[in-house]
């Protein structure tokens, strides 16, 4: 019987701690300068490093320990940008009672973006169901953590795997990861055909 290899977990420590709420690791970036007609020229590399911390959101914490894989990430990454936009500065903000100062009119109370956000969110919530978007708006848009959402240990383990799940099925939606597709082995369709 073959021995299973052990998969390697990025580590969970901080590369360094700047206060209680900056635990900060060094992660690899597309390199923002690259420029494809100068591939192999000195200094134009197509990956740098950069310090990301982990503690700026429940979700980035995720992605630093491992918790989520990449497409889950990108996922919850993107739900949080179009809730961030949809919900942020915009329509709701703004005072119409007020006169508009400097000559300068009223601005556009809503951007396209925020009108596409706010677009993509009701079609989150008919992929996910009420628990699941529920769930990942609190982590994701409010940044709460599973430990502050609920007490016992058996609550944040389901909601932990409810989570994930709900983050696969945005990843798939929004093309981050493609959806299993079961294929079938040429033994058990001959097995099949068989018999009928």
């Amino acid at each position: 019987m073959p021995k299973k290899r052990k998969t390697q977990k990025p580590d969970s420590k901080p590369d360094f701690i700047v206060n209680a709420r900056a635990e900060c690791v060094v992660v690899m970036i597309d390199d923002p300068g690259y420029q494809r007609q100068h591939d192999g020229a000195k200094g134009n590399t197509r990956h740098t490093s950069a310090i990301y911390n982990m503690r700026e959101s429940p979700i980035a914490y995720m992605i630093a320990k491992g918790q989520v894989n990449q497409a889950q990430g990108e996922a919850g990454l993107h739900f949080r940008r179009i809730f961030e936009m949809a919900g942020g500065t915009g329509a709701a903000a703004m005072d119409y009672t007020k006169e508009p100062v400097d000559g300068g009119g009223f601005s556009d109370p809503l951007t396209e973006r925020q009108w596409r956000a706010g677009k993509e969110l009701p079609e989150a919530h008919a992929k996910l169901g009420t628990a699941g978007y529920e769930l990942v708006r609190d982590i994701c848009g409010n940044g709460y953590f599973i430990k502050d959402l609920h007490a016992t240990k058996w609550q944040q383990t389901l909601n932990g795997k409810l989570f994930r799940q709900s983050l696969t099925v945005l990843a798939q939606f929004w093309g981050y990861e493609t959806a299993r597709i079961r294929k079938w082995n040429k033994r058990v369709d001959c097995m099949l055909t068989a018999r009928t």
